[in-house]
Parts: structure tokens; C-alpha cells; sequence
């Protein structure tokens, strides 16, 4: 997408700014209604030291999942990664929300993409870094950035789905450019009316390394509940017995969680 020069003066020589800083650009119009995919970038603004995005994570009930990303002290590759803040807004409350100094106006938000217009910006003048900054201290280390590149499920949203016992109900891979992240739901059978089913997540190192995050075993009473939730997702248990189980996915809620960045699944535990 091209970027247009956000500078007060749009005649000003290498799009210099107030004080003589370099002005940001933008990857949007004001009053323009644009759309961004899920993991995609809704907002996009940078300069030669600073690169500010907000990427939409999906929609839980009426509140949206975003992120923001900071990436600074990589020139004007900006390939490294500051810092990442995970947020979120109640649409229920107001369909605007406001981002630094950007106010949004959203149309539409569904778990596949969102629709929005930037209603004012005011210009992007002071646009800094507020992210604590782990890269520009001496003895820090820059963190590459790694970003999605697919998300993949074995269920469809409301299609019911039979698995035999010790079969995956639910199977998530996120992808990233450099290794994937793996999460799934075994059935292991009934006990009186409680489900038996066994959680586990790994790191894929390359093609075929799995390196283990956490693995437990879960019980589900279905004489209180025939649903079941795992993190985001939620299903609808029509049937189970000693040799197979009948359910549907209702909801997912985008599976955010999955998407957090393959540093953070390493450093979270399953409890064995």
C-alpha cells in the first residue's frame, strides 16, 4: 500500500515536521473507510526512528482484540521489535475508539476482518515510542520480528464433527515466519458423565521438532454442562461415549490467545 506524507506542510522537503523531525506517514486517509484482515495492520505509521502499528486479533462477544507494536533502532528496515502491548475495546460501550492520538470510528467487526475510519489523527504531531524500549540499552539484544503467516484449524465453525476416542477434537497451528506454535484437544473416552480429554501445546523447531510447552489432563462433567470451553473456543457436546464424541464448535472468539506471539507461548506453562 503507498503511504502518503502526513507532514503540516505537504511541499516540505523530505517531509520534515515541526522542531525539523522527520513527520510519520500513515497508511490510511482521514474520512477513508478501509478495511484490515484478521492479523492484519489497521494502523501503520512511521519515520526514520519510529514505526507505530495496530493489528486487529479478532472480536470476543463486543470486544475487539488488537495489538500494538513498537519498532525502533532498527533504521529504516525497522525490523526490530520494541515492544508489544496487547489491547482491547468494548464496542458495546462506543464504536470509536481512540489509539495514541487516532480516532477510529468501527463499522464493522467480525472475526475474519474489520471495517473502520479514521475520523482525525491531528496530523501525528509527537507521535513518540511510549512502549518500555528493550533494544537501544548497550547491552540489549535485538528481538526479530516474526510475524503470522497462517493460522490453521480442523473444525468449521457450527459444523458438528464425530472423533473416536483418543482422536483430536480440536487441532490449532499458528504459523509464524520462523517456526509454529502447535495446541490440541484429545478425547480419551467417558467416566459416569465426565469427559476425559488431555490438552497439549508444543513448539515446532523446523519441519518436524516438537519441543514440548505443557501437556494435562481435563475432566468436563456433562451432567452440569453439554459445553465445553478450552481458552476462546467453545463447543457443544451432542454425544459421547466410551468410543467416540459428537460436538460443535460454536465460537472461537478468533483465537487470540493462539496469536500472541510465538516468544510468549514458549515462556507460558501447562500445569502436568
Amino acid at each position: 500500500m503507498r503511504y502518503a506524507c502526513l507532514a503540516i506542510s505537504l511541499v516540505a522537503a523530505a517531509c520534515i515536521g515541526p522542531q525539523g523531525l522527520p513527520s510519520m506517514t500513515a497508511n490510511y486517509e482521514i474520512g477513508q473507510p478501509v478495511q484490515a484482515a484478521l492479523g492484519g495492520a489497521m494502523l501503520d505509521m512511521r519515520n526514520d526512528s519510529l514505526r507505530v502499528t495496530l493489528e486487529y486479533s479478532g472480536i470476543w462477544e463486543s470486544t475487539i482484540l488488537l495489538s500494538h507494536r513498537e519498532f525502533v533502532c532498527a533504521g529504516p528496515s525497522h525490523i526490530a521489535v520494541s515492544a508489544i502491548e496487547r489491547l482491547q475495546y468494548d464496542l458495546a460501550a462506543s464504536d470509536t475508539i481512540v489509539f495514541r492520538n487516532v480516532r477510529m470510528h468501527i463499522s464493522e467487526a467480525t472475526n475474519s476482518q474489520i471495517h473502520f475510519t479514521v475520523i482525525e489523527d491531528a496530523g501525528l504531531v509527537g507521535l513518540q515510542a511510549v512502549l518500555p524500549n528493550r533494544l537501544c540499552g548497550p547491552e540489549t539484544r535485538g528481538e526479530v520480528l516474526n510475524p503470522i503467516v497462517e493460522v490453521v484449524t480442523n473444525y468449521v465453525i457450527g459444523e458438528p464433527a464425530q472423533v473416536d476416542t483418543g482422536g483430536f477434537m480440536l487441532k490449532m497451528r499458528v504459523d509464524y515466519v520462523e517456526n509454529s506454535f502447535w495446541s490440541a484437544l484429545k478425547y480419551k473416552g467417558l467416566s459416569g458423565a465426565r469427559l476425559q480429554l488431555f490438552h497439549e501445546e508444543y513448539k515446532i523447531v523446523g519441519h518436524d521438532a516438537f519441543l514440548g510447552v505443557g501437556r494435562v489432563d481435563l475432566e468436563h462433567d456433562l451432567a452440569e454442562s453439554d459445553t465445553v470451553v478450552l481458552r476462546s473456543v467453545k463447543m457443544h457436546v451432542h454425544e459421547a461415549t466410551d468410543t467416540h464424541i459428537r460436538f460443535t464448535v460454536i465460537e472461537d472468539g478468533g483465537l487470540p490467545w493462539l496469536r500472541v506471539g510465538l516468544d510468549e507461548h514458549t515462556k507460558r506453562r501447562l500445569r502436568r
